[in-house]
């Protein structure tokens, strides 16, 4: 696989850019032609204050825990204090977001900017989304100057190269994340437990069996705990150790679905003989969504588990240093299957996505939509969008390092709060497709134990790089007929999964499990996917 980083300069982009046929830097699409001028004066606050620009953004959880819209947060209020532009906020009520996302573009009333993961619109992803003069593309503006924020980003960050699409259309404003956000689930091992029966962390599946079986004998009622649905899928938990990844992937050029493969008859068969000797929990298909991990981890139950960096092992850890300090959890490697190899899958998201915001067509101030927008690309937005408002949130210390202040950090005084939730209120990390490129310096401030940012370190050193699916570009057919094929697909693994490792469907149905994936059309989504992962490497040459 040719590595993302070594992909195109700005200078072979810029001919990209206009490849629709426009001289006269204006993006034309089905006869629409898409213009801009610039008026406004270089810098921040605007001087039109009156203009109200209609934001609509998916709210996460950390925001939603205390306030109801984020006009009401110090995030929100810092957006206006420091752009000038009059925000009107809008949200999607929690587990509604994308029933209310359809409902809005076809409802002919679109609020000017739309924040989503814009790669699931159905009608073809972004490039359907403006293809059906839904949106905006965004080429025209900052080639004029609109955008000087998100223009130098894309001269300076190769890895934008994925969120242009296929036709040479910039759809919106990219929310790019931070590699020490971007790598946030993985195992940690109870070293307590290790010392006692005279064993290392283990590196190896083999190494893993090995402990786990050693804290069956001393009594752990669950040696081994990951959700299947949520840590196994996402993160390549344990399955990643056999050779596979646990969905798609690319493998030297190629794309490939893991529960397809040899190897995944393997880790099933694994999980199988674990789940039958009492290692995994027996009650695995009930974990997800319960409070009992939180309960069994915390009375001392569990002693090797898979989980979030910041929502559980944040949560956990000083939890047990409070109540259980003979507990010692340490990071744990993503296993492999021979000692001394680096391991090949591991947890990480594409830190360029489908997630953007975009201007729509509907828009009737284009200019201040996109200056209101492109203030997260700028030095002084790029601080605030990460860590909110310097002296007030965060401060530099001694050392020049940023640190987050007391009224964020400590529990007394943020009314009792996560990090997590007190960050989504004061920065940009409470919304999704947030216009934002988040600062890698986030790894020592949004971590505040230790023992977190060593989970960082250790499972980031995995090939995940060489096996992530980049943000593909499809054309809308394939887009349509790929939504419908992978549902099938991901529906018909978690079922069988589930079967094979609980003993209720024998692996002597393996052939006939591979056999329904063709029924269902996995090759063809193969296919259709490949193709996309062609154009974008051709893109990338």
């Amino acid at each position: 696989m040719k590595k993302v980083k070594q992909v195109i300069a700005f200078a072979l982009l810029g001919a990209m850019l206009f490849m629709c046929g426009c001289n006269d830097q204006t993006v034309a699409i089905d006869g629409t032609k898409y213009e801009f001028k610039r008026t406004m004066d270089e810098g921040y606050p605007v001087e039109d204050t009156e203009t109200i620009v209609s934001w609509w953004a998916p709210l996460y959880v950390h925001v939603t825990t205390k306030y109801g819209n984020l006009g009401d947060t110090p995030f929100g209020k810092m957006v206006i204090d420091e752009t000038g532009v009059n925000v009107k906020w809008i949200h999607p009520p929690q587990g509604q977001e994308s029933t209310q996302f359809n409902i809005i573009l076809s409802s002919g009333e679109m609020p000017d900017v739309i924040s989503y993961n814009w790669s699931t619109y159905a009608n073809g992803g972004a490039a359907g989304a403006i293809k059906d003069k839904l949106i905006i593309p965004v080429n025209t503006i900052i080639e004029k100057g609109g955008a000087p924020g998100l223009k130098k980003l894309m001269e300076t960050d190769k890895r934008l190269q994925s969120f242009i699409t296929d036709e040479g259309w910039i759809p919106g404003f990219p929310s790019v994340g931070a590699q020490s956000q971007v790598v946030y689930n993985g195992p940690m091992v109870r070293k307590d437990l290790l010392d006692k029966a005279g064993l290392a962390v283990p590196e190896t599946i083999a190494e893993m069996e090995t402990a786990l079986y050693a804290f069956k004998e001393q009594g752990i009622k669950i040696p081994l705990e990951v959700e299947l649905g949520k840590h196994m899928v996402a993160g390549n938990a344990i399955v990643g150790g056999f050779g596979v990844g646990a969905s798609y992937y690319v493998d030297n050029g190629k794309v490939k679905y893991g529960p397809a493969e040899p190897q995944f008859k393997d880790f099933l068969a694994t999980m199988n003989r674990w789940y039958n000797d009492g290692l995994y929990d027996n009650e695995f298909s009930t974990l997800q969504g319960s409070n009992r991990f939180t309960a069994e981890l915390l009375g001392g139950n569990i002693g090797m588990a898979f989980g979030a960096n910041g929502g559980q092992w944040g949560k956990w850890l000083p939890a047990l240093a409070e109540t259980r300090p003979d507990i010692d959890f340490v990071s744990m490697p993503f296993p492999t299957t021979e000692k001394g190899t680096k391991p090949e899958f591991g947890h990480m998201e594409s830190m360029v996505g489908g997630s953007m915001t975009a201007i729509s067509t509907h828009c009737q101030n284009i200019e201040l939509a996109a200056k209101l927008l492109d203030y997260g690309y700028t030095e002084k937005g790029n601080l605030q969008y990460t860590f909110g408002v310097e002296n007030r949130d965060w401060a530099y210390g001694i050392d020049g390092n940023i640190m987050l202040t007391d009224r964020m950090t400590k529990q007394d005084l943020n009314g009792g709060q996560s990090l997590s939730e007190v960050l989504g209120q004061h920065s940009a990390s409470g919304f999704q497709g947030s216009p934002r490129v988040q600062r890698e310096d986030i790894l020592d401030v949004f971590f505040s134990l230790d023992k977190q940012k060593e989970n960082v370190r250790t499972w980031s050193k995995t090939n995940m790089t060489e096996h992530i699916m980049p943000n593909l570009q499809y054309t809308t057919e394939e887009s349509q007929e790929l939504a419908s094929l992978k549902t099938a697909i991901e529906t018909h693994m978690h079922e069988m999964m589930y079967k094979f490792i609980a003993g209720t469907e024998s692996l002597d149905k393996w052939d006939a499990y591979l056999a329904n994936y063709e029924t269902i059309g996995l090759s063809r989504a193969l296919e259709i996917m490949q193709a996309a992962y062609d154009r974008y490497e051709a893109r990338a040459k």
